[in-house]
């Protein structure tokens, strides 16, 4: 750091925030074009395998429960983790609810049909999220510290051999 210049600092600084960032859009892109593709197949199978008309309504016969239909079926999220009322958690037992106590209402696209499913627990999810924000900073910690600790003892090296140079 005492050999960098401060425009030599900032001009890092800066391409680690252009780096960081253009490796957050080829993450999403590369999610969105997994999801899209991993899609595609299942629409796939699915018109090749499952297209059974059915004789008297002319409705396509599934080999899944509706209430399953976001699994194999492009989706719309209608309402995101909304959290269930005591009331389905304990009354009716809702199978969206006992798992998490949150759900999604989603709209299945080639079905019609509006479903809800369970979903994460938000505490859960930013649970996680702070356990690796610890672990990251506990790794940052102990690499920050080698660093200064060597670097500390070079410049203490390099004193005590100035050191007879003024005697």
């Amino acid at each position: 750091m005492e050999y960098c210049s401060t425009k030599q600092i900032s001009t890092f600084i800066l391409a680690l925030i252009g780096f960081s960032i253009l490796v957050f859009f080829i993450e999403e892109y590369t999610e969105e074009s997994e999801m899209h593709d991993e899609m595609e197949m299942k629409k796939a199978f699915y018109n090749n395998e499952h297209n059974k008309v059915t004789g008297l309504t002319g409705k396509v016969a599934t080999e899944y429960p509706i209430e399953e239909c976001w699994k194999h079926e492009p989706f719309e999220i209608v309402t995101q983790c909304a959290p269930c009322k005591e009331f389905e958690v304990k009354a009716i037992k809702a199978a969206h609810c006992q798992k998490t106590g949150y759900f999604d209402r989603v709209n299945c696209s080639k079905s019609s049909t509006t479903v809800l499913r369970p979903c994460p627990s938000p505490k859960e999810s930013r649970r996680h999220e702070f356990y690796l924000f610890y672990a990251f900073n506990i790794i940052l910690l102990i690499i920050s510290y080698s660093v200064t600790v060597q670097r500390k003892s070079v410049l203490e090296r390099s004193v005590y051999m100035r050191l007879p140079q003024h005697f």
